[in-house]
């Protein structure tokens, strides 16, 4: 064979290499997935709210606490205080109220997580992403509030996690929580998004250090505690499976009983009164990115409701799939009774959804 065929041979042959890698990708993202909107329940917007991300809910079912921040903003170099607002359930007429007004421009939450002890005391935990990508010089950390009268009061700030997506109340002071990237720097990040790497991890902190608990997750992101706090439910949006561990209630340890692949990549998770799994989804990862960097673009949205079987097995049942006209880049769907409340990444509103 000649230089010129061997030349031509080489380029040929990556070439198709690297179409096949791109086709691959796609198809992983669910590019080539049709969207076929299917809801049947009716819903009202709740707007003014940049990027309510995560939702939890308080025990009473009186009220909601919303994660809030302009992430676009932060990704311009020009970042905006973030907060925490409260809805009330019961009067959703009221414009839900900012619970952080002091806050700053290097408080971002993320993920959110609810607990209240058998004598009332209540911990509002919330995830301060303060780089889109893991950074040094502008460390993601948790922040640790006291809910009491009305009124959330900071206690303490903890440090450590290099990416933490969402967490998991424990107790008042420990908890659980994903940890969704592995690497520093925006190329690192940007490939991690776009490429299935089993990097992602769970770590565990005790009230006063960190210890790994899982790994080898594909972008380990939403993150959930059944009541009797015996399994933990872990989201790999990029793997587009649900996780589902027994927790060692002595130890701590994790143990993975079962690897539930939901074909969408999945984001935050709630659990229902009844113990069902709420998962909202991206059912086109690489449209959700395209809609990060501009809002005129729309991302698919899905939102789908577990419930186990008379088999012990959960039962996968699609509650909406939207185009993006309702609602962009869904990220976290709450149930109280018949009702949902649905959250975006980057959206300005969330959805009060009646079923």
């Amino acid at each position: 064979m000649g230089t010129i065929q061997k030349l031509f041979f080489t380029f040929f042959t990556l070439m198709v290499a690297a179409i096949g890698a791109a086709v691959f990708v796609l198809y992983s993202a669910g590019q080539f997935r049709t969207i076929t909107p299917n809801f049947n329940g009716h819903c009202v917007a709740v707007t003014d709210i940049a990027g309510p991300e995560d939702i939890a809910l308080h025990p009473s079912g009186n009220y909601a606490f919303i994660s809030s921040d302009n992430r676009r903003q932060t990704a311009k170099g020009t970042p905006v205080p973030g907060a925490i607002y409260l809805y009330d359930l019961k009067d959703p007429s009221v414009a839900p109220v900012n619970l952080t007004p002091d806050s700053d421009e290097n408080f971002h939450p993320l993920g959110l997580s609810f607990f209240q002890g058998e004598d009332g005391r209540a911990t509002l935990m919330v995830v301060n992403r303060q780089s889109i990508s893991p950074s040094l010089d502008k460390p993601n950390k948790i922040e640790i509030y006291d809910w009491k009268d009305g009124a959330l009061t900071h206690r303490k700030t903890i440090g450590g996690f290099l990416s933490p997506n969402d967490i998991a109340a424990i107790d008042h002071d420990k908890f659980y929580a994903t940890n969704d990237h592995g690497f520093v720097g925006d190329f690192s990040a940007f490939l991690e998004s776009y490429v299935p790497l089993p990097v992602g991890k769970v770590g565990y902190y005790d009230g006063k250090k960190i210890f790994p608990v899982a790994d080898g997750l594909h972008f380990a992101n939403g993150i959930s505690l059944s009541s009797d706090q015996k399994t933990l439910f872990v989201a790999e949006t990029v793997g587009q499976n649900l996780r589902i561990y027994a927790r060692n209630e002595t130890t701590n340890a994790l143990v993975l009983m079962e690897t539930r692949d939901l074909g969408t990549g999945p984001d935050n998770i709630s659990l229902g009164a009844n113990g069902e799994i709420w998962i909202a989804s991206h059912p086109q990862l690489l449209s959700f990115l395209g809609h990060a960097s501009d809002p005129s673009k729309h991302a698919p949205s899905q939102v789908l409701r577990l419930i186990k079987g008379g088999a012990g097995q959960f039962v996968v049942n699609e509650v909406l799939l939207d185009a993006g006209d309702l609602i962009s880049g869904a990220s976290v769907a709450v149930s109280i009774g018949n009702r949902v409340l649905i959250g975006a990444v980057f959206e300005e509103k969330f959805l009060d959804c009646s079923l």
